[in-house]
């Protein structure tokens, strides 16, 4: 039995779609919200029954992070405060073993004045199983601690079992194990891979066996070979740094690989707004270069997430409060989505045509988002 406190929001119902001209570009409305405070980074459960929230500081007063999980399929906050007490929480993932336990994982950045083992940069490991929350274990970043910023993205491959850790203050890809089969040595670190620049965002190809992580003030992409955790590695085909054309005031901010393994999106929230699409088949001519420019109306572009069947992308304009959809087969942008204040990250729900969450932090809501067609959610709370 699940023990859950009633949604504090309700279904807004807007009165009619707005247009714009912008050629196709259409602009939909938000189709309903979750109330949650401060919510910021987003991670759906492999069985997408539940999201996993990284809920932001509250007040210098309050300077506690938290994780909360969010039923789907009623749309409730479930009871479940956990509070972590030093450092900044940045992106989250999660993974499901074989016997059903799950796992959100916390990236989390040591700050000053932090003084225990648990205010140091780490990855927080978060048993979430049967809506339960509590610490399964601290994965400390040794030797990768004094920095104005640690870790701050994570990837969870299902295919290798591991964590993919993006530490932007000491220009590293940790790469973790997350295999039950490894027992004890579980959640150690395999590897901690130079990645030539500010890393913040890391992902892997469906097969698992490259990871490509945007670099923010490097204005380029990095590959790994997953099979020797090199930069340019066999799998890679020796190119280990991909250039984009965003310029060096751009700081990507966002990587999103599609389902069939072909291509690589990056955003950028500085320089201009566009989407680099790199090409990452690699049976093709143009293998790991950037292939695509695509131009957007949104500014400040912090997340990025790709449809189940690939053709469409979903990217959070921060400045313009949006969330903007892109015909991967065009490289257009299709669509304008209204979202709360201060919009920052998005995740799609694979199971149900492509749902999109995406986290309000300072309207302190979730918006759920069908894109596409223009409908809005039957969910009610």
């Amino acid at each position: 039995m699940r023990y859950t406190r009633p949604i504090l929001a309700t279904i807004l119902f807007l009165a009619a779609t707005l247009s714009i001209t912008l050629g196709n570009d259409e602009r939909l409305e938000e189709d309903s919200f979750i109330q949650l405070t401060r919510s910021l980074s987003l991670a759906l459960t492999p069985d997408q029954e539940r999201l996993c929230v990284v809920r932001n500081i509250i007040s210098s007063e309050d300077p506690r992070g938290g994780l909360m999980l969010v039923d789907l399929e009623t749309n409730e906050v479930l009871d479940t405060d956990f509070f972590v007490e030093e450092g900044r929480l940045a992106r989250v993932a999660a993974s499901e073993d074989p016997d059903g336990t799950t796992y959100c994982f916390v990236a989390v950045t040591q700050q000053t004045g932090d003084t225990g083992s648990s205010g140091r940069n780490r990855v927080e490991v978060v048993n979430v199983t049967n809506d339960q929350v509590e610490i399964k274990a601290l994965i400390i970043l040794e030797g990768f601690q004094a920095s104005a910023f640690g870790p701050v993205g994570i990837y969870s491959d299902p295919v290798k079992k591991r964590l993919y850790v993006a530490d932007r203050g000491h220009a590293r890809v940790h790469i973790i194990d997350n295999d039950p089969a490894s027992g004890e040595n579980r959640f150690q670190i395999l590897a901690s891979v130079p990645s030539l620049g500010t890393t913040i965002s890391v992902a892997t190809t469906p097969d698992g066996g490259r990871a490509y992580a945007a670099n923010r003030a490097q204005s380029n992409v990095i590959c790994i070979d997953t099979s020797t955790n090199t930069v340019g590695g066999p799998a890679c085909g020796s190119i280990g740094t991909i250039p984009v054309s965003i310029g060096p005031s751009g700081a990507g901010t966002a990587i999103a690989i599609s389902p069939d393994g072909k291509r690589a999106y990056t955003v950028f929230n500085m320089g201009p707004p566009c989407v680099s699409v790199i090409d990452i088949e690699p049976a093709s001519a143009t293998f790991n270069q950037e292939v695509a420019v695509i131009p957007t109306t949104g500014q400040t572009l912090h997340s990025v997430a790709v449809s189940p069947d690939g053709s469409q992308l979903f990217v959070v304009s921060g400045t313009t409060q949006e969330l903007l959809v892109f015909d991967t087969a065009a490289s257009k942008q299709t669509q304008r989505i209204p979202l709360g204040r201060s919009p920052f990250d998005v995740v799609l729900q694979p199971a149900d045509s492509a749902v999109a969450y995406v986290s309000n932090v300072s309207s302190q809501t979730i918006s759920i988002i069908r894109p596409g067609k223009g409908k809005r959610l039957q969910k009610t709370s």
